[in-house]
């Protein structure tokens, strides 16, 4: 358990493409409450389409790390998907049930530790 703290201490990330995605996304989110939409340009706008790649392939039931909550998350923002699909669940998941996933996965990493 020291050695996992130790780690994170300096900065050791568990699921980088977590990480990664988290990164963007709050990319995303600043930029949207700057400008008040989110028609990017550049590297965010490669990850946005790149998001809905990935969102039209888990709509079709193909492997994706698109997840409802992220893709809820994403919507939020004013992300919007290609009109012959529907969008995400209408459930009450927000970002918080995405942290919370994370937030167990790094305590699974802690007690295999």
């Amino acid at each position: 358990k020291e050695m996992i703290a130790s780690l994170e201490d300096i900065g050791f990330v568990w699921q980088p493409r977590d990480a990664q995605w988290h990164q963007k996304y709050k990319e995303l989110s600043a930029f949207q409450a700057e400008k008040g939409h989110v028609k990017v340009q550049g590297s965010l706008q490669n990850w946005v389409e790149s998001q809905r790649a990935l969102y039209n392939k888990w709509k079709s039931g193909q492997k994706s790390t698109m997840t409802e909550e992220r893709c809820k998350m994403l919507e939020d923002l004013g992300v919007q998907w290609p009109k012959e699909l529907q969008p995400c669940s209408n459930s009450s998941t927000t970002a918080q049930s995405e942290e919370k996933r994370i937030t167990r996965s790094r305590g699974a990493m802690r007690e295999l530790g």
